[in-house]
């Protein structure tokens, strides 16, 4: 399954069914199942002015409404009546507060930090969280035949045990060095 990060897709213009720009991408809401719900829009400001609703800049809509993503979001949907598909944001539930996020093993030792997360096109799963491991965080995996600093590690969510102010592994450090000595490494 091909997969697209959320920093990609950050940013991108999200276009009506009927051709009209409304704003861009700022963030997906993810269920505790690791799904992505919805995707959180900045709405831009004459948008906001024509919708029959409480006027805020930022929104979600339901991934079920989007047809189509390359350059741009494409949703199924006109401007027309958009406030009936436009849903109240919930940042309990945003990706982006995952982002910088401290990774900890199951035994509390530093991993790294969240970089992104990938999400499975069509499908709307988050299979993976990429973490960024730091030279501090390097020692506690002490891996001999790796140089980890600065690089990329992709962390299955059927990993990840809990996320709270941290996120907190389901594995060991020394399990971790077993999967990472045979996976490749990213350096983003």
């Amino acid at each position: 399954m091909e997969t697209m990060n959320l920093k990609d897709l950050n940013e991108k213009e999200v276009v009506t069914s009927d051709g009209h720009v409304i704003g861009k991408i700022d963030g997906a809401i993810i269920t505790r199942h690791g799904d992505v719900s919805s995707l959180s829009l900045m709405l831009k400001n004459d948008i906001v002015a024509t919708l029959r609703t409480t006027p805020n800049l930022r929104q979600d809509i339901s991934v079920k409404d989007i047809s189509g993503i390359t350059d741009r979001v494409m949703l199924n949907r006109p401007l027309n009546g958009l406030e009936k598909y436009l849903i109240k944001h919930n940042p309990q539930l945003d990706a982006g507060r995952l982002m910088g996020m401290e990774v900890l093993s199951g035994k509390g030792k530093p991993i790294g930090t969240v970089d992104d997360l990938m999400i499975e096109h069509g499908t709307w799963k988050v299979p993976f969280l990429r973490v960024k491991v730091n030279s501090e965080e390097e020692e506690a995996l002490k891996l001999e035949s790796i140089t980890l600093a600065g690089k990329l590690i992709d962390i299955s969510m059927g990993n990840i045990r809990n996320v709270g102010d941290m996120v907190v592994l389901n594995m060991t450090a020394d399990y971790l060095n077993s999967i990472l000595e045979a996976a490749p490494i990213r350096k983003d």
